[in-house]
C-alpha cells in the first residue's frame, strides 16, 4: 500500500460514525480493501460523506442505539460499497457531475415498477423469483431479505436511499461537482481558447505580421 493509499485509509477511518467503535482496533483486510476500492473512484472526503449519509438513511444509527449491530465489519463494508448503478458517477441516485437525479437509476426503477405490474402472485417481480419461499431478493441491490417481499420488491435500505436522494442532492451537489474528476476542465479550456483568440485578434497587424497584412 502506497503512502497516498495509507493516507486515504486514515482519512476515511477518522470520519467514520462514532458508533462504529465496535470495530476491532486492528482493521481487518476486508475493511482496508473496501476503503481502497471506494476511494479509487471518489475522494476520501466523498467516501466519508457516503458512509455517514447511509449510516442514518439505512437505519444503522437506530440499530446501533438498540444494540442490534452484531457484525460491524460487515456493516461498514456495505456502507463503503458503490451502489449497484452501472454509472460510476452515480452516488445513491444523484449524478456527481450535474447534481441532478441519476437517469440510469430512474430507468431502472421504471423497469422495476413495470415488472412488478406484470408479475403474478404477491407482487414479487417476475425477474427475481424467490428460490426459498422464506426469503426474497431486492430488485435494486440484489441482496436477499427474510420474510415476505414488499409489493415493489425493494428493500428498506434502498427505499430509504431513494427517498433521501433529493435532500442530499441539494446539500452535496455543488461540492461533489467541484470535486468530480474533470469538473470544469472543458469550461476553462474554452475560456483559455477564447482568451487566446481575442489576444491574437487584438495583436493583428503588429510584430511578426507579413507586409501589407496590418490595418489600413
Amino acid at each position: 500500500m502506497s503512502r497516498a493509499q495509507a493516507a486515504a485509509v486514515r482519512t476515511v477511518e477518522a470520519g467514520l460514525p462514532v458508533e462504529l467503535v465496535l470495530l476491532p482496533t486492528y482493521r481487518p483486510a476486508v475493511v482496508r480493501d473496501a476503503i481502497l476500492t471506494a476511494v479509487s473512484g471518489r475522494t476520501p472526503e466523498q467516501i466519508v460523506e457516503r458512509v455517514n449519509r447511509r449510516w442514518i438513511a439505512w437505519g444503522y444509527f437506530l440499530k446501533s442505539t438498540d444494540g442490534e449491530i452484531e457484525r460491524p465489519v460487515g456493516v461498514l463494508v456495505r456502507l463503503l460499497e458503490h451502489s449497484k448503478c452501472f454509472d460510476l458517477l452515480c452516488e445513491d441516485g444523484t449524478a456527481l457531475d450535474t447534481g441532478a437525479a441519476c437517469r440510469a437509476c430512474e430507468m431502472r426503477r421504471a423497469d422495476r415498477r413495470l415488472a412488478s405490474k406484470r408479475s403474478k402472485g404477491e407482487g414479487v417481480p417476475s425477474q427475481r423469483p424467490a428460490a426459498d419461499p422464506g426469503r426474497w431478493t431486492c430488485v435494486d441491490c440484489e441482496r436477499p431479505g427474510p420474510g415476505q417481499a414488499p409489493a415493489d420488491g425493494v428493500c428498506r435500505e434502498c427505499r430509504a436511499a431513494a427517498e433521501a436522494a433529493p435532500a442530499a442532492r441539494g446539500r452535496t451537489g455543488g461540492r461533489d461537482r467541484a470535486r468530480a474528476p474533470g469538473a470544469g476542465r472543458g469550461r476553462r479550456g474554452r475560456e483559455d481558447g477564447s482568451s487566446g483568440h481575442r489576444a491574437g485578434a487584438r495583436g493583428g497587424g503588429r510584430r511578426g505580421d507579413p507586409p501589407g497584412s496590418g490595418p489600413r
